[in-house]
């Protein structure tokens, strides 16, 4: 049985593009006051950023205040994270505007700045819908699969993911991806479930390169193959995924120590790149089990190779 990703199936995070430079971010259009504002944020003087940001918004430049809303979410460019402030931002924007229609449903569903929600979330998703915000179509999809907030509408929710997959949305190929490969609210399918998750993973999707990982690793509707299994983990790994690092562990593991019972196939190379990737297990992954495994594996594997070497 594969792990699930820690965010798959659960409706997106807080749209926060501000790490890009665009007129046009995340679907929504900033203005180029709104903009030139971002990038010249000092971390050191937020202050002087909010204030102009905020005249903008009272001027009547709806990105200004959802700018704002994403810098508080993230805690980004020098300002104290203040999830209770970027809700209210959220909802301080017109609600055409369909990213912080989004913003203001994660609020809801999340619990975070505002008290949990899931009907409110629900209504919030669907107009951000509504106003062409693909992101969000996937989040209420996952909420309708589940029942949350209401009604459970498996068929609907599973048609929602499906759209937002197709138009490209990386999140949505994951939790679609991610249904068809647990085989739940769906007919289990790892051929269509790869199709989908290779598609988001290569957009750098975490939970999508995972999984991925593990199908490459199980052999789950495709050949085995340790050394793609391995790639895929190490991008999860560069895109935010900490436990990665002990999968990367264990594929080179078992591409540098092959045996038939018998004999043994060692390859140093493999295994002292596995020594390195199990020290960073060892201080990062999640699991205590795990962290104490790659603590151990170092002077195994040391050991190991005496004893190969010996036998030769």
């Amino acid at each position: 049985m594969f792990t699930l990703a820690l965010t798959l199936m659960q409706p997106a995070a807080v749209n926060t593009p501000l790490q890009e430079s665009a007129s046009v971010v995340g679907e929504q259009a900033y203005s180029a006051e709104t903009l030139g504002i971002l990038d010249t944020i000092d971390p050191a003087d937020p202050d002087t950023a909010i204030a102009a940001l905020e005249a903008l918004g009272e001027a009547g430049d709806a990105s200004a205040v959802e700018a704002l809303g994403e810098l508080f979410g993230a805690g980004a460019r020098g300002i104290r994270r203040d999830p209770a402030r970027a809700c209210d931002y959220f909802e301080q924007v017109p609600a055409e505007r369909a990213d912080a229609q989004h913003n203001i449903a994660t609020c809801y569903y999340d619990g975070v700045g505002r008290p949990r929600d899931h009907a409110k979330a629900r209504v919030h998703y669907a107009r951000a819908i509504a106003a062409g915000f693909t992101q969000s179509q996937c989040a209420l999809g996952n909420m309708l699969i589940k029942g949350e907030g209401g009604a459970p509408d498996v068929e609907r929710g599973l048609a929602l993911c499906r759209q937002a997959a197709t138009a490209g949305n990386a999140h949505a190929q994951t939790d679609l991806g991610g249904y068809l490969l647990m085989g739940q609210y769906t007919k289990r399918d790892p051929v269509a479930a790869r199709y989908w998750l290779e598609k988001a993973g290569a957009q750098d999707q975490a939970n999508a390169s995972y999984l991925l990982g593990q199908i490459y690793q199980k052999g789950d509707g495709v050949d085995r193959d340790l050394a793609k299994a391995q790639s895929w983990f190490e991008r999860a790994h560069a895109h935010g995924r900490a436990d990665a690092a002990f999968r990367v562990f264990q594929t080179l593991f078992q591409r540098g120590y092959v045996s038939d019972g018998e004999r043994a196939s060692v390859d140093p190379g493999l295994l002292q790149d596995a020594v390195e990737w199990a020290r960073i297990a060892a201080e990062t992954d999640p699991d205590a089990e795990n962290r104490t495994l790659a603590r151990e594996a170092p002077d195994a594997i040391k050991r190991m190779l005496a004893a190969v070497k010996a036998a030769d």
